[in-house]
C-alpha cells in the first residue's frame, strides 16, 4: 500500500504541475491526466499483494503473560489499538467512508433528476441529432444528463439566445466523446480519494481539460471565430455556473475563464508535446513497475534460497517449566511454512524463514494447556545463525536465585 501510495503522489504531482506551467496542448494535458487517474483506480503496484502466500496458522486464545527474554529474542504479546491501526487498514476504512458518499450523492442526484424531469415547467423542446433537449427554469444554464439515453438540458432564457447553436453543439460533443462517462468516474474517484487533495486538485483540472477539448472540437464546427465569441460573451455574462457533479463538468467561474485562454492556444500535439507526454507516460509506467520488478526478483532470490534451504532444516527444540525436567524435541520445518508440534502441557507453532545462507528467522506461538484448552502465552521472534541457540525466558527470578516460569531454546541446524 505504501508503495502504490507513493507512486501515485508522485506521479500526480508531476501530472498537476506540468497542467499548471505547461504550455502544451489540452490534448496533452488531457493525455497525461487521464493516465494520473487510472493510476487510482488500476493499483499496479499491489498486484504481488494478490499473489498466493502461505496460510498462517489461525489461533483465537490469547493469555497475556509477563515475559523475560534474551538479548537475541524479541517477544511481542498482543497488539494494542492503536499497533493494528495499519495503514492498509486506514485508507481502506477511508475508502469505504468514500464510496458511501458516493452513494449518497449519487442517490441525491437521482432523486434531483427524477424531480426535475416530474416538473410541470420542464418542455421537450426539439431533439438535437437524436439526443432529447429539455428546458427547465431549474437548470442554471446547460448541462447533460444520463448515460446509456443522455438528456441536455437548458435554461429557458437561452432557448431564444444567440447561444442556442453553440450550447448545443458543446453539449453534443460531450456525448460524442463520453465525457459524461468520464465525470461519472471522476465523482467515484474524488469521492474515494476524499481525503487526498492532490486527486482533487487533479479532477478539477481533467473536469476543465474536458469542457476545453469539448470547445476546441465544437468550434471547428463553425465559422472562424464564431464560436469563440459567443462563448465569450456567454460566460462574460452574470449567469451562475451549473455544478451538478455527474451531470456538468463546469467547475467555477475562473475555470470558464481558462477556458477562454485556452481555446485561443493552439490545441493541436506538435512533436514535443507528444516527446514530453511520451516520456511522461514512461517514467509513470516505470514508477509503477519498478516495485513489481523489483519484488519479483527479490522473490525470485528468496525461491532460488528457499529450494536449496527446502525440507532441509532440523529444529533442535528444548524447553522447560521452573526448575523442572528438560524436554527435548526435534523438528523438521520447511521454508515460510508453518509447522506445529504439542509436547506434554505444551503445543507450538513455528513459523521459519530463511533471512540469508546462514541466518533464519523464527516466529514461534506458545499455548499452554489450561482447564482443558490451550492459551497462547507468547509470541516470540527469533533471529539466529545456522548452528546457533536463540532463546527465551518468560517468567521471574524467585528467593534464591530460583528461576521460576518458562525457558525455550531452538537451535537450527541443517541437514
Amino acid at each position: 500500500m505504501e508503495l502504490f501510495l507513493l507512486s501515485n503522489i508522485l506521479i500526480t504531482l508531476v501530472t498537476i504541475l506540468y497542467n499548471r506551467y505547461s504550455h502544451a496542448s489540452i490534448s496533452a494535458k488531457l493525455t497525461l491526466s487521464t493516465f494520473s487517474l487510472l493510476c487510482w483506480v488500476i493499483p499496479f503496484t499491489l498486484l504481488r499483494d494478490y499473489l498466493p502466500q502461505e496460510v498462517a496458522v489461525s489461533v483465537q486464545w490469547v493469555l497475556p503473560l509477563t515475559s523475560q527474554i534474551s538479548s537475541t529474542t524479541d517477544i511481542t504479546t498482543d497488539p494494542t489499538l492503536l499497533e493494528q491501526i495499519t495503514l492498509v487498514k486506514m485508507t481502506g476504512l477511508a475508502g469505504f467512508i468514500g464510496l458511501l458518499l458516493f452513494g449518497a450523492r449519487l442517490y441525491q442526484h437521482r432523486k434531483w433528476l427524477i424531480k426535475l424531469k416530474n416538473d410541470p415547467e420542464t418542455k421537450l423542446l426539439c431533439r438535437h441529432q437524436g439526443y432529447p433537449v429539455y428546458s427547465s427554469s431549474r437548470i442554471e444554464n446547460a448541462i447533460l444528463t444520463g448515460y446509456k439515453t443522455p438528456s441536455i438540458w437548458i435554461n429557458p432564457e437561452l432557448v431564444d439566445s444567440p447561444y442556442f447553436d453553440i450550447i448545443l453543439q458543446h453539449e453534443t460533443t460531450h456525448i460524442k466523446h463520453k465525457d459524461n462517462y468520464w465525470l461519472f468516474l471522476t465523482e467515484l474517484i474524488q469521492s474515494v480519494y476524499w481525503w487526498n487533495p492532490l486527486v482533487k486538485i487533479l479532477t478539477k483540472q481533467f473536469k476543465e481539460q474536458l469542457e476545453s477539448r469539448c470547445d476546441y472540437k465544437s468550434s471547428q464546427l463553425f465559422t472562424e471565430g464564431i464560436y469563440q465569441q459567443k462563448l465569450t460573451d456567454l460566460i462574460l455574462k452574470s449567469m451562475p455556473v451549473s455544478n451538478t457533479g455527474f451531470a456538468s463538468a463546469a467547475i467555477s467561474r475562473n475555470s470558464n475563464i481558462r477556458r477562454l485562454k485556452s481555446l485561443k492556444e493552439k490545441q493541436t500535439m506538435n512533436l514535443f508535446s507528444k516527446l514530453s507526454i511520451g516520456a511522461l507516460l514512461i517514467s509513470g509506467i516505470t514508477i509503477l513497475t519498478m516495485p513489481l520488478s523489483l519484488a519479483n526478483t527479490q522473490t525470485s532470490t528468496e525461491e532460488s534460497l528457499s529450494h536449496e534451504f527446502k525440507a532441509q532444516t532440523l529444529l533442535k527444540i528444548d524447553y522447560k517449566k521452573d526448575n523442572g525436567k528438560k524436554v527435548e524435541n526435534e523438528l523438521i520445518v520447511t521454508n515460510k511454512q508453518w509447522t506445529g508440534f504439542q509436547s506434554g502441557d505444551y503445543r507450538f507453532n513455528i513459523f521459519t524463514q530463511l533471512i540469508d545462507n546462514d541466518k533464519v528467522s523464527l516466529e514461534i506461538k506458545i499455548y499452554e494447556k489450561n482447564n482443558g484448552s490451550y492459551k497462547m502465552t507468547a509470541t516470540p521472534s527469533m533471529i539466529t545463525k545456522i548452528g546457533n541457540p536463540a532463546g527465551i525466558m518468560i517468567g521471574e527470578e524467585g528467593p534464591s536465585n530460583v528461576f521460576k516460569g518458562f525457558s525455550l531454546n531452538v537451535t537450527p541446524e541443517k541437514i
